[in-house]
């Protein structure tokens, strides 16, 4: 019992928090949340939900393609937890998730089809986002490294550039100060 009420938070904290600690008391906790979180139906619209209202992404973009790969993913696979049968829901899920694609990215899943006439299938749809957004972040890196050698060779010229002004500012120094010290 102390175990299960030092990881409930919120809602849940507050249906059980008038229980004492004690072994009757768990079951009589654990019949309450079930009763009130235990709705597959409510479950089930939450995920669905979580598909329907991926945002559409306009510039490609490898956070927005992995966020479609993931929430598609994840909610999926939760439906299925239910009992529900989602084999047919390729084709539907497949439109559905295509035109919220920038147009870019839809063109580049059109030209992959490898059965351009048949119905899509999920698992090839989510493969292709993988692929996209792994692509994506492999250039943006590159990009990145680029801009930090760019700015690390400007850094490196700079330091030589100065170094090479402070040579004579040296000489005069050590001229200036031998000369004082031969008057001396």
């Amino acid at each position: 019992m102390q175990f299960l009420k030092s990881k409930v938070k919120g809602e849940p904290e507050r249906l059980i928090q008038h229980l004492q600690i004690s072994s009757t008391n768990y079951a009589l906790s654990w019949n309450i949340l079930n009763h009130r979180y235990d709705n597959k139906r409510r479950i089930f619209l939450s995920h669905l939900k979580n598909i329907l209202n991926i945002p559409a992404i306009h510039q490609k973009s490898a956070n927005h393609l992995k966020r479609i790969h993931d929430t598609t993913y994840e909610s999926v696979n939760a439906i299925k937890n239910l009992g529900v049968d989602v084999s047919t829901w390729d084709p539907f899920l497949v439109c559905i998730l295509a035109e919220k694609l920038d147009s870019e990215t839809n063109d580049d899943y059109m030209d992959s089809l490898k059965a351009p006439r048949e119905l899509p299938v999920l698992k090839e749809f989510l493969q292709f986002l993988e692929n996209k957004f792994m692509s994506l972040e492999i250039s943006r890196k590159k990009q990145d490294n680029s801009k930090t050698s760019q700015f690390q060779n400007n850094h490196v010229n700079k330091d030589t550039h100065n170094h090479n002004y402070s040579k004579p500012l040296n000489h005069k120094f050590k001229q200036s100060y031998n000369n004082y010290s031969a008057n001396q």
